[in-house]
């Protein structure tokens, strides 16, 4: 059946149950009210009524919805729309039998078909939800899509045999746990029996959910399995961090069952939630708190105007795009000078929000003209700043390059929105600008330098503000997208250091930061994320290793050395730089003690000069005078300062 034919048979099948609910409540408030004989003349009575009760229930019903929604979703809110329906269309009946039948209709009826009508509409979807959740064979007798063959689409694993149900513990008694035992009912295709929750609030401990019983907190969780012969575990906790999921994991890896999780809460909102419960990836185990957002004031700051990023082909700037997009701004720029990515980037934007204008510019961050004409044409009132060159060691092998494209090129940017008034433009940096071993690190504190030194600029309309974050997972040449890939070949798996550290945080949790910065920034502010702890590479190998079914010895790792300019840890801010709360728990402002120098400006200009020179040496030693704090890499002392 074709899926038009499909919703119009639903609908009209929808919409004879409501007018035959109607009707039969109406005939049992006569019966009940004349017990069960009803005198001729109000039988007449009642057929003569029946045409004014059925169009008068049958529009108000339409007004209110009640013809839509599934029935097998009934929820307290649709309950309660039913009794708003009921109680409307049955004072307007009552008010269309005064004007055509006077006061000589019996006023007991009018609360007996309201009682019934309420009860029959409620019942009847009451009944499909219990008998969908209960009883499989209904799915064949009323399909949910007009093609029961296709299934439904999901990542959990079904039984092979269809009359064999697997069955399923759910870690977490929340909300979200809930969520997931209603969704599993009302799927009967996936076949599953909810054994129970596990959760560690003791008030919750056996008690029942729902009619699910808590069976015991989270360590019980290998005697449960062992006791019920549990199949799955699904984790329903969204909310958890790095240190709750890597305990919960360790606990169910004592069984041999691999437990699945949910992704986090706004990504549950963005689909249906059965499709995205998911194999536990590494991720999920080296993740820190999650971070959550003060939406008012990042509406306040973004809905209704437009807004330009740079780099936005690459990571972070194709996050920006798709997370701005939930605080309505009236158009994005995207400037990249990797076309193809960026209109990748756009018509995603565009298909989720459509009223949202983007425009494409296929643009060098260098190119100070064709900037200039971007922005007087397209008037950003923030610009997100992304477009960088990040890659340490080939910066290493080319200071130059670094130069260019991470200090000119945001002078350039820096120029031109001072020029054209734009409000706020928002500076991407990263850990490695602190104490600098690399030249990429040296390039990216001397941008924050430049946007710290226009904070009393007297003749700027334009605030600068910084923000300084660590490394993003899943970005691309990061750590984890190789070692999955080198995993997957069979390795070797290749590291630089065994005792190297890092912080880590998501490529959502990141934009996250920076627009909640961009908000609550006023000017000349570097602000920075409480990351929690460092996190040992050799510990999320070991977890990359476990998660893949392996054992130590049955993959080689390789230890290939320090790469030039990589540090052993890195750091969030320095012993020079002071850490300040914010109106937000997570992020801190940083309070640089740096003496800015009279000639900063004419250091940067010369530069820029040593670079389109490729005076390397000049380069570096500029660096160092402008970064005191840097300390070139081994690589490039012998390289290009030896004699």
């Amino acid at each position: 059946m074709k899926l038009l034919d499909y919703v119009k048979l639903r609908r009209a099948i929808i919409l004879v149950a409501h007018i035959v609910l109607i009707i039969l409540a109406y005939a049992l408030a006569f019966i009940l009210r004349f017990e069960w004989q009803i005198p001729p003349p109000y039988l007449s009575l009642f057929i003569s009524t029946l045409a004014l009760i059925v169009a008068v229930k049958g529009i108000v019903f339409y007004l209110f919805g009640l013809y839509q929604g599934l029935w097998r979703y009934v929820s307290m809110e649709d309950l309660l729309n039913i009794l708003k329906a009921t109680i409307v269309s049955s004072a307007l009946f009552a008010f269309g039998i005064i004007i055509f039948y006077g006061h000589g209709f019996p006023r007991s009826i009018f609360v007996l078909d309201w009682t019934f009508c309420f009860l029959f509409l409620c019942g009847i979807r009451l009944s499909i939800r219990i008998a969908r959740e209960r009883f499989y064979f209904l799915e064949k007798i009323f399909p949910t899509t007009p093609n029961p063959q296709r299934g439904y689409p999901n990542r959990l694993s079904l039984s092979k045999s269809q009359n064999l149900k697997r069955k399923l513990l759910i870690v977490g008694a929340g909300q979200a746990g809930v969520i997931v035992k209603s969704e599993i009912q009302s799927n009967p295709k996936l076949n599953y029996e909810i054994l129970g929750f596990v959760d560690d609030d003791r008030v919750k401990i056996g008690a029942k959910i729902q009619g699910i019983k808590v069976l015991g907190p989270i360590d019980q969780i290998p005697d449960i399995v062992r006791r019920y012969d549990v199949d799955e575990v699904i984790i329903a906790i969204p909310s958890a961090n790095g240190e709750q999921m890597r305990r919960i994991y360790d606990v169910c890896n004592k069984t041999k069952i691999k437990p699945k999780s949910l992704p986090p809460l706004n990504q549950i909102l963005e689909g249906e939630l059965v499709r995205q419960i998911k194999d536990i990836e590494p991720e999920d185990l080296i993740l820190r708190e999650k971070v959550e957002l003060d939406m008012d004031i990042i509406y306040k700051e973004i809905s209704g105007k437009p807004i330009l990023i740079t780099g936005a082909g690459g990571t972070i700037g194709k996050e920006l795009v798709l997370q701005l997009g939930r605080f309505s701004p009236s158009h994005i720029v995207l400037l990249d000078q990797v076309a193809n990515e960026t209109y990748i980037t756009a018509n995603c934007i565009s298909n989720r929000f459509p009223d949202i204008k983007t425009t494409v510019c296929a643009t060098n961050i260098l190119d100070k003209d064709k900037i200039r004409r971007i922005i007087s044409e397209y008037r950003p009132q923030i610009i997100y700043h992304a477009a960088a060159q990040k890659h340490v060691p080939l910066m290493e092998e080319d200071p130059a390059e670094a130069v260019i494209d991470n200090v000119v090129g945001t002078k350039r940017l820096m120029d031109v929105a001072i020029k054209e008034k734009v409000p706020k433009v928002i500076l991407i940096s990263t850990d490695k600008a602190v104490n600098p071993t690399s030249v990429m690190g040296a390039t990216k504190r001397v941008c924050e330098l430049m946007f710290l030194g226009l904070k009393d600029f007297k003749d700027s309309n334009t605030s600068f503000i910084s923000v300084r974050f660590g490394n993003v997972i899943g970005s691309s040449g990061s750590l984890i997208p190789i070692l999955k890939e080198e995993i997957k070949r069979g390795g070797p798996i290749t590291i630089t250091h065994p005792d190297m550290e890092r912080y880590f945080m998501s490529i959502s949790e990141a934009v996250q930061l920076v627009l909640q910065a961009s908000a609550i920034g006023k000017g000349g502010e570097l602000f920075v994320l409480d990351m929690g702890k460092r996190v040992r590479i050799m510990d999320v190998i070991n977890k990359f290793l476990e998660l893949s079914g392996l054992k130590k010895g049955e993959i080689e790792i390789k230890v290939m050395g320090m790469r030039p300019g990589e540090k052993i840890k890195e750091e969030l801010w320095s012993e020079r730089e002071e850490i300040m709360p914010t109106s937000h728990p997570k992020l801190f402002s940083i309070k640089s003690n740096c003496a800015f120098a009279y000639d900063f400006w004419e250091k940067i200009d010369e530069l820029e000069r040593f670079a389109y020179a490729n005076n390397v040496p000049a380069i570096i030693y500029k660096l160092k005078e402008m970064v005191p704090e840097y300390t070139p890499s081994k690589y490039v002392q012998e390289r290009w300062l030896s004699p």
